[in-house]
């Protein structure tokens, strides 16, 4: 009867079911105000900006801890104190073995979030519980989810070994199945580690041009200058060539114009200073040279070169329209005209032609002698 009883446990008073009810809630409530605690004054420390980076890793593990967690080690102490049989700590164990891997996989997971918001220059919000959409970060947490998944199984007593190889042959058959996707998979993670553009950016793929708008695990899309959204698989974009126009030091312009030509030569001479003199009273634009290139069809022919120091397209589209306004101002003052497109007419006695004779009933009283216009 007595080896019975042993078996059985020990007896279980309702004095015994208070102390552990009363170790539980203590437990419990100590965890919990450390954990408000601690969000408080590492949330008021992780709020300034130049707070260090190990402090606001300290609030992303404090505000990321699960409050089921804190409960579930609470119950464990309560269970330790009641001294429960065999079976049942066995499988309190095992509860509590799941609840402690879990968490340490979500405070991987808080911190891998908090370190990819940072490499963008993000602020991460309280905690850093931003979601990361990059493939880098998705895989990482893939990874850590089974690492922390293999560790629990193989402290419940789970061989991992067979899982492990049966894992391995099984990823091989997805793998060949998948290769179009996995391609663009991981063509995202070269664009997340190489970075050849960002968000933002304003790129051309070969007849393709737009703003970066997101960057996907198989794709990318873009908003193109007419506002449609173009989406381009990651595989097929790092394949072609890539103008990153956002990344443009200076944008170069040329400034191509011409005069009348039967101007005086010391106006023509004064042009040159003129453009210069336009362009540096620009606050984007840096002169590079002017000068007069070809003198032919009555026309002279200027070609100047200005920087950008802004590669923003708006900004060039504003300037070279102040330029040539000023310009226009300035000629007008200084007695020039602008070329446009001339067409000179030479009539050559003796010669007539269909062109004459159409010219002779349009009422010209001379058309019989008149030659018909012949273009030279």
């Amino acid at each position: 009867m007595e080896t019975a009883v042993a078996a059985a446990g020990p007896e279980r008073t309702w004095q015994v079911w208070l102390v552990a009810a009363l170790v539980a809630a203590v437990v419990l409530a100590a965890l919990l105000i450390a954990r408000r605690v601690l969000n408080r004054r590492l949330g008021r420390a992780a709020a300034d900006p130049s707070a260090p980076q190990t402090t606001k890793a300290l609030h992303a593990l404090a505000s990321s801890t699960w409050g089921v967690f804190l409960i579930l080690l609470g119950l464990y102490a309560g269970a330790r104190v009641l001294q429960v049989s065999g079976a049942t700590l066995a499988w309190a164990d095992r509860a509590i073995t799941l609840a402690v891997f879990a968490q340490a996989a979500n405070w991987a997971i808080a911190i891998l979030n908090r370190l990819v918001l940072v490499r963008r220059g993000v602020e991460p919000e309280a905690g850093g519980a931003g979601e990361p959409l990059s493939a880098a970060a998705f895989l990482a947490r893939l990874v850590i989810l089974a690492v922390f998944a293999l560790l629990a199984l193989d402290n419940l007593g789970v061989n991992v070994s067979t899982l492990i190889a049966g894992l391995g042959i099984t990823s091989l058959a997805v793998a060949l199945a998948l290769q179009n996707i996995l391609g663009d998979l991981f063509a995202s993670l070269s664009i997340h580690f190489d970075k050849p553009f960002e968000v933002g950016d304003s790129i051309a793929v070969d007849d393709l041009r737009g703003t970066v708008e997101h960057v996907g695990m198989r794709t990318t899309r873009l908003r193109s200058l007419t506002g449609e959204q173009l989406v381009v698989g990651n595989r097929d974009l790092l394949s072609s060539r890539i103008r990153n126009y956002k990344r443009m030091r200076d944008r170069r312009a040329v400034l191509n114009f011409g005069i009348v030509a039967g101007v005086p030569a010391d106006l023509v001479a004064r042009v040159p200073e003129v453009v210069k003199e336009t362009v540096t009273a620009q606050e984007h634009a840096r002169f590079d040279r002017a000068h007069l290139v070809s003198a032919q069809g009555g026309t002279l022919t200027f070609e100047s070169v200005y920087y950008m120091r802004d590669p923003d397209y708006g900004v060039f589209m504003d300037t070279q329209q102040a330029i040539y306004l000023l310009l226009y101002r300035r000629f007008a003052e200084l007695g020039l005209d602008f070329a446009y497109p001339t067409q000179k007419v030479l009539v050559e006695p003796g010669k007539v032609s269909a062109a004459g004779a159409a010219w002779g009933e349009g009422g010209d009283p001379d058309a019989s002698r008149s030659p018909g216009p012949t273009r030279r």
